[in-house]
């Protein structure tokens, strides 16, 4: 998009529980685009967490190569960042959604790039690719693997959002359930099984969609630039460097 600069660009990334992991992500980021505008927020790390964050993050009580790391004073004071803490919540998960839409929140600028925690960006270009793809009418381009079939979804591990246009429309970045009827509650607070469950970027780009706006779906992005760190129970290593 003509006239779009990096510095219409805030990047985000959420910590639970990974700090190591999270810091290996923003240095893999901070290879390539050393000046960009940056948000770290943790999602309440806490030590006693640590049996939860095992079953969500392999589905065992292994913990391969150290993953697990509470120590978010390594993700504090880095140059050119802002750290911010998810206030505690006693009834629920907060989840990566209510993280990003606190993130939104501070941020200033048009755009917001979301990497993930366990991403790795092995070379530069991503961001430029992403920005020559947008035009006015696009509220988020980037990676998908799969859509849904009622929103517009972005389904990857990197994504560039209009951060203005969610304020515009005052759409939040937060989970909800999402009925056929075009129904919407909050998500965990809906019933049980009533209503399908939408991730939060997919209600939010959604949302914009359905109101005449871009979602530029582009496949597996993420493959082109880095990779996606998984550990191989099998190998017992991981699919590139932790």
């Amino acid at each position: 998009m003509t006239g779009t600069k990096f510095s219409d660009i805030t990047a985000v990334v959420v910590n639970w529980l990974s700090a190591e992991n999270t810091l290996r992500a923003i240095k893999s980021f901070r290879k390539y685009y050393p000046a960009i505008k940056l948000i770290v927020i943790d999602d309440d790390s806490r030590k006693e967490d640590e049996s939860t964050f095992l079953i969500n993050y392999n589905n065992s009580g292994n913990n391969p190569e150290k993953m697990f790391d509470p120590d978010t004073d390594k993700l504090k004071n880095l140059p050119n960042s802002t750290f911010l803490q998810f206030p505690r919540h006693e009834h629920f998960g907060k989840g990566e959604g209510q993280c990003i839409d606190l993130a939104m929140q501070n941020m200033k600028t048009k755009w917001m790039f979301h990497f993930h925690s366990d991403y790795r960006f092995t070379k530069g270009g991503i961001l430029e690719e992403l920005l020559g793809k947008v035009d006015d009418k696009t509220c988020a381009v980037g990676e998908s693997k799969t859509k849904h079939p009622q929103l517009q979804a972005l389904t990857g591990v990197v994504e560039l959002v209009n951060v203005e246009l969610g304020k515009e429309h005052k759409l939040s970045y937060k989970p909800v359930i999402y009925f056929d009827d075009g129904r919407t509650l909050p998500y965990p607070e809906s019933p049980a099984g009533d209503g399908m469950p939408i991730a939060a970027g997919g209600y939010y780009s959604g949302r914009l969609s359905q109101l005449g706006y871009k979602v530029i779906h582009l496949g597996e992005l993420g493959n082109k630039y880095g990779y996606h760190l998984r550990w191989d129970p099998e190998r017992k290593k991981w699919n590139g460097t932790f």
